[in-house]
């Protein structure tokens, strides 16, 4: 009897033991550190709104609306507004770049990112067509 009961307590603590030494550590968590809404304007005074999201632990834009002059120099603006819930762009290594092809055949808009701080967002964007480009700089905050 005291032969199995030194036997059965011995596989109690190798299998408690194993339990411990099986789980996977993938170090400590993800810092979001930019999660949230980001409001700011273009060198144009026109909007851009940037969302950002936790999305299978990982940072990842949302949600990105601009405002930015007409392509074709005429008076007036285009809007654009792309949203994912599953993440449009990442963030990393605190910044993003997003491209997404416009509704124009030969059209594309690209936004660039780069998190100066957790609280400031500064960034490039171009949108063009086939015959025309407009391109320009941002900053944002973090609302």
């Amino acid at each position: 009897m005291k032969k199995t009961y030194v036997i059965m307590t011995a596989i109690i603590l190798i299998s408690l033991a194993f339990s411990f030494c099986s789980k996977s550590s993938s170090g400590p968590p993800p810092d979001f550190k930019y999660l949230g809404t980001w409001l700011g304007f273009t060198q144009y005074t026109d909007t851009i709104a940037v969302t950002i999201s936790n999305v299978g632990n990982e940072q990842k834009i949302t949600t990105i609306k601009l405002y930015y002059p007409n392509i074709d120099g005429t008076p007036g603006y285009q809007e654009i507004e792309y949203t994912d819930s599953d993440g449009i762009a990442e963030v990393a290594n605190d910044a993003f770049d997003f491209t997404q092809l416009g509704a124009e055949p030969g059209s594309q808009v690209n936004i660039k990112g780069t998190f100066q701080s957790t609280t400031q967002l500064a960034g490039t964007f171009m949108a063009y067509t086939a015959t025309d480009t407009v391109r320009g700089d941002y900053q944002a905050t973090k609302q």
